[in-house]
């Protein structure tokens, strides 16, 4: 509901986490066995990743009597991608991976939180 909060909180948004803390709670203590059951969690994380190339994969077929080629140092470039984590109290419910998402799109990632929960 609240998403991701600034470090520095306004008195109003102190406020609004005070009352939904509160209105959970009291949900809690009126229904302490299906409360819990009820809950969808989210979280994500970047992971980054690169597929190396095997030495098998490198070797190539010569001649004899041709010369050695040339290998040149080769630095994976790292990509990453988000992975977005949902699960209740029975367990993981989904998982699924976005690619590097441009700053100027940024604002869009928690809409794509509800068409993922919605699915």
């Amino acid at each position: 509901m609240l998403g991701t909060l600034p470090r520095m909180l306004t008195e109003e948004q102190k406020k609004v986490c005070v009352d939904v803390c509160t209105d959970l709670l009291s949900r809690l203590q009126a229904e302490p066995q299906t409360f819990l059951n009820r809950k969808v969690m989210q979280d994500e994380t970047w992971v980054h990743h690169f597929d190396p190339q095997t030495k098998w994969q490198s070797m190539i077929w010569k001649h004899v009597t041709s010369p050695t080629p040339k290998k040149f140092k080769v630095t994976p470039s790292p990509g990453k991608v988000m992975v977005m984590v949902f699960w209740d109290s029975q367990g993981v419910i989904m998982t699924n991976y976005l690619s590097k998402v441009p700053r100027s799109q940024a604002h869009i990632m928690p809409m794509n939180y509800v068409s993922y929960v919605k699915h």
